[in-house]
């Protein structure tokens, strides 16, 4: 027998807990992120601040990066434009129909990408209340702070949401109120959204949604909505809030 054993030798490297985002569930419970039970997109902004470098590809590594106390100097502000973000996630069209319909009652489909303005919500929160703060890039497996908080989002979050209820704001126009000397000029099916409409007069009562959440629960949804007032008088303005809670 042999005095000494030559054993393989291994190189151990450590690894940042945050390459895998996805929270496990083990006999011990898990880390995962308290949430809201309820959440209302409305017209209300989200601030945060953050360091965002433009320079070095070096310096912009850090874009995204919280100190563990704020610091205003070095951290600059951001504020999401939660009215925008719904505006950039749907779009409104004209159903099929025939043409009498069309000239008086219009029908009309507003899709709405519900999923997405949730996660860029959410990550809005997060960052404000930095909840991923000290933690820097080479930390995460793609080196990119806010990127991995969408992806953590993704992986954890989401899935924990549904539509609760929508809120659709309505006002009608009359045509032809245009005033020769007036910088607006209203134009007939010509559908603009509006924040500044959100008035309960303004609300409509009976919201006709189409759902397809089989599979996803924040698939995207379409509000069939038919014009009370004649189509060859009248255009309106609209809006809409969301509402989710948790499964």
């Amino acid at each position: 027998m042999k005095d000494s054993l030559m054993l393989k030798k291994y190189q151990i490297e450590d690894v940042s807990g945050l390459y895998n985002l996805k929270e496990e569930k083990s006999f011990f419970g898990t880390k995962i992120m308290d949430i809201d039970d309820n959440i209302s997109i409305t017209d209300k902004s989200i601030q945060y601040y953050e360091i965002r470098e433009i320079g070095t590809p070096e310096d912009e590594l850090n874009n995204g990066y919280q100190y563990f106390k704020l610091n205003d100097i070095l951290e600059k502000i951001t504020i999401l434009d939660v009215v925008n973000i719904k505006y950039e996630n749907h779009i409104i069209s004209k159903s099929l129909q025939d043409s009498d319909i069309e000239k008086n009652n219009t029908k009309w489909e507003i899709k709405i990408d519900i999923k997405n303005i949730l996660r860029q919500y959410l990550f809005g929160k997060i960052k404000e209340m930095r909840t991923f703060k000290s933690l820097s890039y080479d930390l995460f497996s793609n080196n990119n702070i806010n990127s991995s908080i969408y992806e953590y989002i993704e992986m954890n979050i989401l899935d924990r949401y549904e539509l609760d209820k929508i809120e659709l704001y309505v006002k009608y126009i009359n045509i032809k109120d245009n005033v020769v000397y007036s910088n607006i000029v209203f134009k007939q099916y010509d559908p603009l959204f509006n924040q500044s409409i959100e008035l309960e007069e303004n609300l409509v009562r009976n919201t006709n949604l189409t759902l397809d959440l089989y599979l996803d629960k924040l698939a995207p949804i379409t509000i069939n909505y038919s014009q009370v007032k004649s189509s060859s008088e009248y255009k309106f303005d609209y809006y809409y809030n969301l509402y989710f809670k948790k499964i």
